[in-house]
């Protein structure tokens, strides 16, 4: 996962409601309809192949990167157990990041 998500992300926060990350159509309630939103909210960036799968993958990957146990990652994402979290955990190779972001900044100028 590259800068463009994170920033992404992060600028969405700034507006939330309640810890939510996006805000539902209904005041003060959080969003239902996740998918659907996601989709919208990505359409016609350079974001639009990500997937919210994609991210969960992201997620567990950078938090092992960062030194967070299989256990911790597996409570976080609500798992039973660590097994099923396993899966999705990859190695991150930090020169294909920064060559991701490096391309992603090139073309945005």
């Amino acid at each position: 996962m590259g800068l463009p998500i994170v920033q992404l992300i992060e600028a969405r926060q700034r507006d939330a409601i309640a810890g939510a990350v996006f805000k539902g159509t209904v005041e003060g309630k959080p969003l239902v309809g996740f998918p659907k939103h996601w989709r919208k909210i990505l359409a016609d960036t350079p974001l639009a192949d990500f997937t919210r799968h994609v991210l969960r993958h992201s997620f567990a990957s950078i938090a092992n990167d960062l030194g967070f146990t299989e256990s911790t990652i597996a409570v976080l994402f609500g798992h039973a157990q660590g097994t099923i979290t396993s899966r999705y955990i990859h190695s991150v190779d930090m020169a294909l990041i920064i060559a991701a972001n490096t391309r992603t900044m090139a073309e945005t100028g």
